[in-house]
């Protein structure tokens, strides 16, 4: 009776969780209905699948999967780049195009608008064949953004204004009349949240957005009046053209703008906003530096705040399927730092990752079904042509001609020679559209050759760590996505973020079925068959439920006695996002205040916390990894362990049910590598016994590093540096304060809940 009203009362919440099966409501246990409910796809059945935690086999999986495509290729990537792997990657994709296979690869806007050029070529080389070869990119600028944009560049010069005031109320007109018309095949704009507009200046100050230029944000904000004139000689009335003339607008646009104290001032602002952007909404400071120059019933505007607050949702699924029957996908990106070993990469980082390669009996085209939900989301999804209408990246790719404009024109004399002298030599140093995408193949072409003929034959020479899943294992697709709704009901969009206790229901399904599945373990283990959970995740910032769930465990409210825990994270010295790391730290002191003073010794989780050490050598390795061990589940996918993760991102898992084997076999590789005191570190006893404040002023000094890293200490003055530094160290207490609070049960209302998710969630 005691321990039924136990259940009941933890599980109080949740009682309306449609996401939760009855009997895992009555029991705590997860069973297969509830992971079901969760799965975008599933139970998929198997021909054969395994585990790789080889980077070299991983990618070399991915390589034959789409060399051997025959009618579809369905990709989801976060970050793309344009080195020797992914150059194989792209050039495999647009031969499988070529010859018949319909090849759809989504992107994330932010981590790769700068390289649109090289999307743009694929696109083009991909549709000369028998098949297409078509590229999105997820989570573009909403219509409000765009507006916004289009407002602060708008010129008061073009409304024939004297008043100030009456030019505020002409550029409000204009905006209204423009954007309220738009039609975008055929749809009214407005009805889908979308633009596809370039007004004022606006689609340079989102193209300095998208590929993180202050410079070109604040040369759009600050354009004057004489940015538009015509080039100041006959030299240039030959040269004809859209591309050119808009070159040539650009080049006023620049010479005019950074020639004022104002253009410099809003540069640092800027910068200093993109460094304050990843700590959330106490610093958050991006959209102030843009709402001081928007009228105050738009700068008020619910709407537009929140798309603002949300504008770094990322794409981060990490999905190849290939007719639907081969399937893969874990953590790693495409890129060379994820494909490559020690064997092929002698210098430089690596990341150690887990992907799941599975073929597949049944369920591809649910999987397919999944991938097409998020491509053909158009509130959120725009294709390459739509880019580079709302978001044109001409100056963004002629940095070169830039450069070369300023040095040839530094010693010339006179405002006007001055002017003319520039836009002469941007002309001259500019390169086209047409011609950088013929240089991005040429260079993609060379790159996918030197990996045929220098790398791909040293590959193979690290040890495989695959793991086989048994043949009788169940298989579900998981995801966080960004729609709402219930398991038995239409789905809904665009979702803000997520609210605890409605974490399925919000779209971030992957954590919803972490929290029940580590319920489960403490629910089903025993003295004879004790039960194992392993968070072996590259960033461990937790989200305020998993927190709360986290200490039930380890301070015995939850009965979790037969249940050992271990977190295995990246340390300073490995990590590639360090303040993530400094701020995961105060979580883990107030982890361990927390369990010195109230822990329950019978009925609490053991726990250990270990990191990843640097090797001394010319290779920095680090975690890379989203694998959960949860009993006899695994969990291995694209989601970390953070707050970020939880309120922000699109990612995708594949939990492993009936494969005991496989998951001994993963269990027995961790702990091989944590009692390896050469590649990990227990900490938990260093959290135990050092002052925070010590670590506090080492977490200060890495933080002065990081400042003068990215050049942002140049930028502002001792002043404002003691201010960033004082922010910082007002944030760490902030972070321990706030988790001790919700270990001692004050984080359990949803506000302070919601509170602490909001602050944190852009780290």
């Amino acid at each position: 009776m005691l321990a039924t009203l136990s259940i009941a009362l933890l599980l109080g919440a949740c009682s309306t969780n449609k996401y939760l099966s009855r009997d895992s409501r009555s029991t705590g246990v997860l069973s297969n209905d509830t992971i079901q409910r969760h799965a975008s796809a599933g139970p998929l059945r198997i021909r054969s699948a395994r585990v790789i935690s080889s980077n070299e086999e991983a990618f070399l999986s991915k390589l034959t999967m789409v060399s051997q495509a025959q009618s579809s290729i369905d990709a989801a990537y976060y970050l793309f780049a344009d080195d020797y792997t992914s150059s194989a990657f792209a050039a495999e994709l647009i031969a499988a195009a070529r010859r018949g296979v319909r090849v759809r690869l989504l992107l994330d806007y932010h981590a790769t608008y700068k390289d649109l050029d090289l999307f743009s070529m694929m696109e083009k080389h991909g549709n000369t064949g028998q098949g297409s070869l078509q590229v999105r990119f997820y989570n573009r600028p909403t219509r409000n953004i765009i507006m916004d944009a289009a407002y602060i560049t708008l010129r008061c010069s073009d409304m024939t204004m004297n008043s100030e005031t009456l030019c505020r109320d002409a550029k409000k007109a204009k905006i209204t009349e423009l954007f309220g018309t738009e039609i975008i095949d055929g749809d009214l704009a407005a009805d889908i949240g979308i633009s596809n507009l370039n007004v004022g200046a606006s689609g340079l100050f989102l193209s300095g957005l998208y590929s993180k230029n202050p410079e070109l944000m604040a040369l759009a904000i600050t354009q004057s009046d004489a940015a538009e004139e015509q080039p100041s000689s006959g030299n240039l009335a030959d040269i004809s053209g859209e591309d050119v003339q808009g070159l040539v607008k650009l080049a006023g646009i620049y010479w005019k703008s950074r020639t004022g104290n104002l253009f410099q001032q809003l540069v640092a602002k800027i910068k200093l906003a993109f460094v304050f952007a990843i700590y959330g909404d106490v610093l958050d400071q991006m959209y102030g530096a843009i709402a001081e120059r928007l009228p105050i019933e738009r700068r008020d505007l619910a709407e537009a705040v929140r798309d603002w607050s949300y504008v770094t949702d990322y794409m981060h699924q990490k999905l190849l399927l290939t007719d639907r029957r081969y399937m893969q996908l874990g953590g790693r990106n495409m890129e060379d730092t994820y494909n490559l070993s020690a064997a092929t990469q002698d210098s430089g980082q690596l990341f150690d990752d887990t992907d799941v390669h599975a073929e597949l009996a049944t369920g591809g085209e649910s999987v397919e079904f999944a991938f097409e939900r998020m491509w053909n989301f158009r509130t959120m999804v725009a294709s390459v042509d739509e880019v580079r209408q709302h978001a044109p990246n001409e100056f963004a790719s002629n940095a070169a001609g830039i450069s070369a404009a300023r040095e040839a024109c530094e010693n010339v004399t006179g405002a006007e020679n001055d002017q003319f002298c520039f836009e002469r030599e941007f002309i001259a140093h500019a390169v086209l559209r047409e011609e950088r995408e013929a240089r991005r193949y040429d260079e993609m072409m060379h790159r996918a050759e030197h990996f045929r003929q220098q790398i791909y034959p040293l590959m193979g020479a690290q040890d495989s760590t695959t793991i086989r899943i048994d043949s009788d294992a169940q298989l579900f697709y998981v995801e966080n996505i960004p729609f709402s709704g219930d398991p038995d009901g239409p789905l809904q969009g665009r979702t803000y973020g997520a609210r605890n206790g409605q974490e399925a229901r919000s779209g971030k399904r992957i954590h919803s079925l972490v929290l029940a599945a580590l319920e489960s373990v403490c629910r089903t283990a025993t003295a004879e068959s004790p039960k194992r959970v392993i968070i072996n995740n590259a960033y461990f910032f937790p989200p305020s439920n998993l927190v709360d769930m986290l200490t039930k465990m380890l301070d015995g409210r939850l009965d979790c006695r037969h249940v050992d825990v271990k977190i295995l994270t990246n340390s300073l010295e490995s990590t590639d996002l360090a303040v993530t790391n400094l701020f995961a730290r105060h979580v883990m002191f107030a982890f361990s205040d927390h369990i010195r003073s109230v822990r329950d010794q019978q009925k609490a989780a053991s726990f250990s916390y270990f990191e990843i050490q640097r090797v001394p050598g010319p290779i920095k390795f680090s975690l890379h990894s989203k694998v959960w061990v949860l009993g006899d589940d695994l969990l291995v996918g694209s989601a970390n362990a953070d707050i970020r993760s939880y309120m922000m991102d699109a990612n995708n898992a594949i939990m492993i049910r009936d494969s005991t084997d496989m998951v001994q076999q993963y269990i027995a590789m961790v702990d091989q590598m944590l009692a390896d005191p050469v590649r990990t570190k227990n900490l938990s006893e260093y959290y135990l016994t050092t002052a925070r404040e010590q670590v506090i002023e080492e977490d200060l000094q890495a933080f002065r590093g990081f400042l003068q890293a990215i050049g942002i200490n140049e930028k502002l003055s001792p002043e404002q540096l003691a201010e960033v530094e004082r922010r910082f160290v007002d944030l760490l207490n902030l972070i321990y304060s706030l988790t001790r609070d919700g270990l001692e049960g004050a984080l359990g209302t949803p506000k302070a809940q919601d509170r602490f998710n909001r602050i944190f969630k852009l780290i």
